[in-house]
């Protein structure tokens, strides 16, 4: 009863005020598990309707609900055409385009808003690369190689496939693995300007470009709640373990050890990045909110985002933003019998002086 009642207080939309910004809990509801289950959710989009778009990757489906988490359409099966995919992994959506990356392809699948198929881009896809669509371009925290050598970490592409511009350079050695894994980590967003915000996984460093690329400025550091990670014997046998189940298990104990960050997003007048840590005394997940006016200046240092937290990080926490005001959140609840899917919507603005 008591975890009823908790939840219900949220639904008719709790106000976390701290410095100047204010949080406010809109909704939060579990999407519909009545005639197709979802098997294993990867990302989410939200489109202009609040409508949710969800990446069933063992599905190989998209699973579309509307703003009060009911089904409407599942669109896509397992195969290689029109209509298909190998196993869709990370989605965008925009007023005129759906762009699907398919991981097992090795491919970006664009649609027009009917899910009629305009094109597929080949590239070397990994399952970290994040990515938004901004106009008729792809902007992916993916990895790419110059003809000269030279690495980068970021790019711009356009619906051929070409890049039009690499942003971040990538200096790390071949043979040094840490660093070459986590800070190739990343998040993105872009503003309704079409400016462009990176955020390093592993520390609070934030980049900002035009909408050309071009890098505006960098800002962000990490606050006194923020443990840096460490390379322990957990990190070597998630890379060299002798099964999946013990590389998965080295993987949790290993995050659980620091801090991360797990999303950032661009609204019309902030930048908010989203970091997470373990708390071992309740045993769960808890994020906190770390928020920045577009010149980069520090507006929140570090609100916990209530209504959200689970106990396992092998299911996943997804983020997508309107750009105005609104974030949202979908989780993968797996602590009962069938996993869950928890999507919650926030409202987060500046305070007026």
């Amino acid at each position: 009863m008591k975890r009823k009642c908790f939840l219900w207080l949220f639904l008719f939309g709790a106000s976390f005020l701290n410095g100047k910004i204010r949080i406010e809990l809109l909704s939060q509801f579990y999407l519909e598990q009545k005639s197709e289950f979802i098997t294993n959710a990867r990302d989410i989009a939200v489109d202009e309707k609040e409508n949710i778009y969800v990446v069933d990757g063992d599905s190989s489906n998209i699973k579309i609900y509307n703003k009060d988490g009911k089904l409407l359409k599942t669109f896509g099966s397992k195969g290689g055409g029109p209509g298909e995919f190998m196993y869709p992994f990370r989605i965008d959506v925009n007023d005129k385009w759906i762009c699907v990356q398919d991981v097992h392809a090795l491919k970006y699948i664009i649609f027009d808003r009917t899910f009629r198929e305009i094109k597929r881009i080949f590239y070397l896809l990994s399952p970290n690369d994040t990515f938004v669509i901004s106009k008729d371009r792809i902007i992916s925290n993916g990895y790419f190689v110059e003809k000269n050598g030279k690495e980068f970490i970021g790019i711009i592409i356009d619906f051929s496939g070409k890049v039009i511009k690499a942003l971040i350079p990538f200096q790390y050695p071949r043979d040094d693995m840490w660093n070459r894994v986590t800070d190739s980590l990343s998040f993105l967003d872009i503003s309704n300007n079409e400016e462009i915000y990176f955020v390093k996984e592993r520390e609070v460093k934030v980049f900002k470009f035009n909408k050309s690329g071009e890098l505006v400025r960098k800002f962000g550091e990490n606050p006194s709640y923020f443990y840096q990670c460490k390379k322990t014997k957990d990190f070597d046998l998630i890379y060299k373990g002798n099964s999946q189940s013990e590389m998965m298990e080295a993987d949790e104990r290993w995050r659980r050890s620091f801090s991360w960050v797990s999303g950032i997003f661009a609204l019309k007048d902030l930048v908010g990045v989203i970091i997470t840590n373990f708390n071992n005394k309740l045993n769960k997940w808890e994020y906190f909110l770390r928020c920045y006016d577009c010149d980069g200046n520090l507006l929140e240092n570090g609100k916990k985002i209530e209504g959200i937290g689970k106990s396992s990080y092998q299911h996943f926490f997804m983020i997508d933003s309107n750009h105005e005001d609104k974030i949202y959140i979908l989780e993968t609840l797996d602590d009962e019998k069938e996993p869950k899917y928890r999507f919650s919507k926030y409202k987060v603005t500046k305070v007026l002086p």
